[in-house]
């Protein structure tokens, strides 16, 4: 099933979206390489505030901090058929925002894209995927 989803979600994300994708450069050491896909329309202005959610299938222990903020520290879990868990937070549009997640074997340090108010994560054997939205997508 993770392979089904290793396979769909990056073709879903491309034609869903209509937008880039990009290779950026994991700052956590020792991470994974991190591919990140960008909606093709973007806010015009900084975002206040970030909804996070975690992939159908995510199952680790996650330490996630915002700019040193601990924003989640628990046992996040979803099965192939649920919806992904979801998380909301506020902050100041002022300065860089530096996304940190730490889990049971794995780590990712990315700058956030303010324009966007939406982040899905998801964690591959191999690497990260984080996709950027305007808004949040219908889960089925």
């Amino acid at each position: 099933m993770k392979i089904f989803f290793a396979i769909t979600l990056p073709i879903f994300l491309l034609s869903s979206c209509g937008g880039s994708k990009v290779i950026q450069m994991n700052l956590c050491e020792n991470g994974k390489p991190v591919e990140i896909y960008n909606e093709k329309k973007s806010s015009s202005k900084e975002q206040k505030k970030i909804v996070l959610y975690f992939d159908t299938g995510f199952e680790s222990n996650v330490k996630l901090m915002i700019n040193e903020k601990t924003v989640i520290d628990t046992l996040i879990k979803t099965s192939p058929v649920s919806t992904p868990a979801i998380y909301y937070y506020s902050y100041k549009t002022d300065t860089k925002q530096i996304l940190k997640i730490q889990t049971d074997i794995d780590c990712l340090e990315v700058e956030l894209n303010k324009k966007y108010g939406v982040l899905g994560l998801y964690n591959y054997s191999d690497k990260w995927v984080l996709s950027y939205r305007k808004k949040l997508p219908v889960f089925e």
